[in-house]
Formats: C-alpha cells, structure tokens, sequence
C-alpha cells in the first residue's frame, strides 16, 4: 500500500504536471484543468485525515507529519472558504441601504454613484447591483441588455459556483497557470452571459453597452460583474457577440472534463484499503 507521504508526493507532482499539459489554444479545457489539480489535492488530504496518522505502510513519525500537513490544508481550505463568506456577507450587507427598485421589471439595488457599473452580489440567490450613473446614462435598450446578461449569471448560478472556484484559486495559487486560467474562466464566464442574454436582446446593442460600461466590479471574488476593465478581456467579447453564436467558446465542460473531474476523487478510493 503507498505510505502517507508517497500519496502527498505523487499528487503535487501529478498537480503540478496536469496544469503544465494545458493548451491555451483549447478554451473548453480550461475548467477540467483549474478545477482537477486542486481537487486533487483536497481529495487526497482528506484521505490521509480519514485514514489517520497510523498504518501498516505507514512509519509514527511519517503518520503524524503526514496527518499534520493534511489536516492543515484542510483548515487553510476552510479558512480561505470563510474568508470569502465573509467578504460575500459584508457585501450584501452594504446593499441593504441602498434603495430597493425596480427597474425595467428586474429589483435592483441602486447605488448612489456616477460611475458605470452592475453586479450580482450574493451566493446562491444573488442581489443585483446598478449605480445610479449607469441607470442615468445608457439608454432604455442598452440597460435592458445589461440587466439581462446580470440574469445570465442568475440563471448560471455563478455566484456559487464561482464562490467555490474563488477559494481553489486562493488556496493553489502557487500551482502553474494559477492566474491565467483563473482570469480566462473569469472571461468565459461573461462570455457565457453574453451568449444568453443574446437570445433576448440585439447583440450590437449589447456590445455597445459593452463599451459603455467600463467601472470595475464590486468584488471580483463574490460577484459577477457586467463590467470587464481588462483591454484583452473586453476586445475578446466583443469579437464573440459579433460571429455567430455557434463560434463562441464553450465553457461548459462536456463527458470527457467531467471524467476528468472525477478522477480526482480518486485518493478516496485508497481509504478502504487503509489498515
């Protein structure tokens, strides 16, 4: 049976060899390959944790260190998920005096500010955010096509799902490509929105809202934002509402990525093996 440390050894370096086989020419990829290494190693601490600090493959000495380094994983996990409750918390706590309305038939809370934003703040039932600039600037069709990508990221549950996403990034923030898939989920994300809300509002007028809109989110970690400050990120979905909607990069993942995601349950499987 692998001992302890063998378990931990071989999922870093498995962690780490995945994120170095990713191809940024591939979009479709980019949740299986943010989401496995990670998991990976969640996975395999709580494995070492129920298995426990003893063994027959397993020395006292490499027990404990390897008990100890699992369970502390564990904790900076819970931690950094609480960090980001928090945060999410104090954000929607700041909503609560803003004044509630109702605008072009979505509620809204509307904050006293010139510049140019929305969001969705929350977890699983969000809040939307308006400023008062922006409802002041853009014409009636340009805010309709904003509201309705802000109900993309309802109808997606994006708050949650990236809530969760968040904390992975924060916690295997030293992994290869950390940041750069972390930024082009972000940017599929929106793309996704974009994608959907083009079923019910014109797609120029939806790139022109686009261009109009260029304040920063509330909170890049516990929000979903209209906005896209990034040059790159803002050139990119504007070139995708402009093709056709079948061009447009996917990001959900399909049989293989989930397979993928799967597979790094696989430490858990060592468990009933443990003696």
């Amino acid at each position: 049976m692998m001992g302890h440390l063998s378990m931990i050894v071989g999922a870093i370096a498995l962690a780490v060899g995945l994120r170095y086989l990713w191809q940024p020419t591939r979009p479709a990829t980019v949740l299986s390959f943010f989401l496995v290494p990670p998991l990976l190693l969640l996975m395999t601490a709580i494995a070492i944790v129920v298995m426990g600090p003893h063994g027959h493959m397993v020395s006292h000495l490499e027990g404990w260190f390897c008990y100890g380094l699992a369970w502390s994983f564990i904790a900076a996990a819970m931690i950094t998920w609480g960090h980001l409750a928090g945060q999410t918390w104090q954000a929607r706590q700041r909503t609560d005096v803003c004044q509630q309305d109702r605008v072009n038939g979505y509620v809204a809370s509307i904050v006293d500010s010139t510049q140019l934003f929305s969001a969705q703040v929350g977890l699983w039932q969000p809040r939307l955010i308006l400023s008062q600039g922006l409802i002041d600037q853009l014409s009636p069709e340009k805010l309709t096509a904003v509201l309705t990508h802000e109900a993309a990221h309802v109808h997606y549950r994006d708050t949650f799902w990236f809530f969760w996403l968040a904390g992975l990034r924060r916690l295997t923030v030293w992994l290869p490509y950390s940041e750069t898939l972390w930024q082009e989920l972000l940017l599929l994300r929106e793309l996704r929105a974009d994608r959907w809300a083009t079923q019910f509002v014109d797609r120029l007028v939806l790139a022109e809202a686009l261009v109009e809109v260029i304040a920063a989110p509330l909170a890049a970690d516990t929000c979903a934002a209209f906005s896209c400050a990034v040059p790159s990120r803002l050139s990119r979905r504007i070139d995708a509402l402009l093709v056709e909607p079948t061009a447009a990069p996917q990001f959900d993942p399909g049989p293989l990525q989930w397979t993928e995601m799967c597979l790094s349950l696989a430490p858990l499987l060592t468990i009933p093996f443990h003696h």
